[in-house]
């Protein structure tokens, strides 16, 4: 559908966006981190020592899941840097054969101890949020702080009441809108499309298709360009701001977004076949979309929407697929889904 492609290929602008930075605040952490090594063998040596741990770990709750998978994390960048830092490694290369040997039985092991027992969709959620790199050190940014600010602002201007309203507004916004050339023009914008957003969620169940993605498409278009120059320009101050602000504006979007279905579905709303599909889509956004910087730059209401969401998320789903509560089908759904992202993410952050 030309609605989801077009969420799709914002997505991708928005990863790329992204990645710059994720390096960066991954190296930065190293500040804070409790391993510190002064060679590479005690670097090798501390991955064996918790190799051996892990191993002792017969089962594990989520918040020992999550203590598990910080802990590697944060020993695997201080064993990066260090190895990374060494001139003589080279002349050493079986450390680094030991090192990679050794990681992948602890990512083995991690594995491991995450099929301990049944993890549900909540679970796998909250590992996500409390295993993001850098959540600490983002939010302890003013950077941060004035972003939550300026979007908690932005709750305090009232909805437009009608979507004839809402649709006419925000069209003209768009049409009116030249490229972004300045942080200050980004702000502005935001501030203005907010509203209008915010509005078209109160009435997604009533905004035409066409409607829908003809406001996608052009903010697309006025996106695309900025997304672009924030990538090319990354180590620039002022770029790493504007990208955490545009992460944040893409988390408030989408969250917003599923809990507009939620809402609907639990109205009751009268949904066409179309609608159910974006419906379904828009739902499963977030759990696809917010990586891990998207993660570390949740808010705490956010963070608690967003675990909402996945303890719901099953029985939205059969709602929209006409699937009865307690059926086999959905206990089937939900072992899927949980299973699904609790494997993608590991795979993807180990």
């Amino acid at each position: 559908m030309k609605y989801q492609s077009n969420k799709t290929k914002g997505m991708a602008w928005a990863a790329m966006a992204l990645f710059a930075i994720m390096l960066h605040t991954s190296c930065s952490k190293q500040e804070s981190n409790r391993f510190v090594f002064h060679s590479s063998e005690e670097a090798v040596a501390a991955c064996q020592k918790q190799l051996a741990a892990f191993r002792e770990v017969k089962n594990a709750d989520t918040g020992k899941l999550t203590s598990v998978v910080s802990t590697w994390l944060e020993l695997q960048d201080s064993v990066y840097t260090c190895l990374s830092n060494d001139t003589t490694i080279h002349s050493h290369s079986h450390l680094t054969t030991d090192y990679y040997s050794v990681a992948d039985s602890i990512r083995g092991e991690i594995l491991r101890i995450a099929k301990t027992r049944p993890r549900s969709l909540h679970d796998v959620t909250f590992l996500k949020i409390h295993t993001a790199i850098g959540r600490d050190k983002t939010r302890d940014s003013q950077d941060y702080k004035q972003a939550c600010k300026m979007f908690n602002d932005m709750d305090k201007c009232h909805a437009y009441d009608d979507i004839r309203r809402t649709i006419e507004t925000y069209n003209a916004l768009l049409d009116t809108t030249a490229a972004f050339s300045k942080e200050h023009d980004v702000v502005m914008f935001l501030k203005e499309e907010d509203r209008c957003f915010r509005s078209l969620m109160n009435h997604l169940s009533e905004v035409d298709q066409e409607h829908l993605a003809a406001i996608t498409d052009k903010t697309s278009q006025l996106f695309d360009d900025l997304y672009a120059r924030v990538v090319s320009d990354s180590k620039n101050e002022v770029s790493e701001r504007m990208t955490l602000f545009l992460t944040m504006r893409f988390n408030r979007r989408i969250l917003q977004n599923a809990e507009a279905c939620m809402r609907d579905i639990k109205a009751m709303k009268q949904l066409d076949g179309q609608q159910r599909n974006n419906y379904r889509w828009m739902l499963i956004q977030p759990f696809m979309s917010i990586d891990n910087y998207s993660m570390a730059s949740l808010t705490t209401d956010q963070e608690e929407s967003f675990l909402r969401l996945a303890e719901e998320l099953p029985s939205l789903f059969a709602y929209l697929d006409g699937t009865p509560e307690g059926s086999d089908d959905l206990n089937k759904m939900k072992e899927i889904l949980s299973d699904f992202f609790l494997s993608s993410y590991l795979k993807s952050v180990l």
